[in-house]
């Protein structure tokens, strides 16, 4: 009952939002990661305007020199601004430079200093193990057309803790307690857990292909996908050091345990030339993506790719290198 799929991911986050940030006198700000994923900022200042705040009360991690988020960095935000701080919003998986957080850790932090700790696991589930509830994170909401191959528009997901089953939500007649839903009572009974928080019924059609694409992940297990991963990514991050790195810089830490299946790389030569890298990249049928302002994204996946991948891709870096 922790969990339901529904909806999409900012969706769910503003739903959550809406029950999970509640600003009180001074303590009315929202932490994130500077250079969070847009959607995600978009959401929270969207709530701080609700409850007529500005950006002011938006406060933002800074990355180090590597651009990477570090746990004291963390740890010197809430040491100077935790009585303020009222919800955190941070990622499992940070979309741009692919780090993991520590979920365990920055939930502690949080609740430390008496704020809320909900993430965004657009690109931490179904790419690392995840431990919710053990970890006592408040809230989470996630998509599900990246690792979970459910397909673009596929439903999202929701994590809520149980201790909050009685929190004030939005609510809809689908989160009504399934066994009287259809008296048609005018009080509203939540479902337990998770899934009192949904509000219409769910996309059939839509949830067909994710139904789908969720049995490999349950017949495999995460601890055998997760201990591939390790492999591929390690054998991708270990070609490009050997051979790409005069044209290649990596941004993703270097420590795997810091790291999912994602590499996020940067030309060293520049936007222009990381632009005709990727077109290059698309056209030898090595489908990364490209996040602006400069930084494309490769990550083996344990499901569907092989080592052979990862040398097939280097080679085509090291064969762009050569002649451009």
């Amino acid at each position: 009952a922790d969990v339901v799929v529904m909806n999409t991911l900012s969706v769910n986050l503003q739903l959550l939002l809406a029950s999970f940030y509640r600003p009180q006198d001074a303590r009315n700000a929202i932490l994130v990661e500077r250079g969070a994923f847009p959607s995600d900022r978009h959401v929270v200042v969207s709530h701080l305007a609700w409850h007529g705040l500005d950006e002011s009360a938006l406060i933002e991690v800074t990355p180090d020199a590597h651009g990477h988020f570090s746990s004291e960095a963390f740890a010197a935000v809430f040491a100077r601004h935790g009585a303020r701080i009222a919800l955190a919003l941070l990622p499992g998986v940070q979309y741009r430079n692919g780090q993991v957080f520590d979920i365990a850790g920055l939930t502690d932090l949080a609740h430390r200093h008496g704020a809320i700790a909900g993430f965004d696991l657009a690109h931490a589930v179904g790419n690392i193990p995840l431990a919710l509830h053990d970890c006592g994170v408040d809230f989470a909401a996630w998509c599900s057309y990246k690792y979970l191959n459910g397909g673009p528009g596929a439903p999202g997901g929701v994590f809520v803790h149980p201790r909050h089953a009685q929190r004030p939500r939005l609510a809809g007649w689908w989160g009504h307690a399934q066994a009287t839903r259809f008296q048609m009572a005018a009080e509203f009974v939540p479902e337990p857990g998770a899934r009192g928080w949904q509000l219409s019924n769910p996309p059939i059609l839509a949830m067909a292909p994710l139904h789908a694409s969720l049995a490999p992940f349950a017949s495999i297990g995460m601890p055998a996908l997760r201990a591939r991963a390790l492999r591929l990514t390690g054998y991708l991050d270990e070609l490009l050091r050997t051979h790409a790195a005069n044209s290649i810089e990596i941004l993703t830490p270097g420590d795997e345990s810091r790291r999912g299946c994602q590499l996020s790389l940067r030309v060293r030569a520049g936007r222009e030339a990381g632009r005709v890298l990727f077109v290059h990249l698309v056209a030898q049928g090595v489908l990364g993506d490209w996040r602006e302002p400069d930084v494309i994204r490769l990550a083996p996946v344990p499901l569907y790719n092989r080592h052979t991948d990862c040398l097939r891709a280097v080679r085509a870096i090291v064969d762009w290198a050569r002649h451009k």
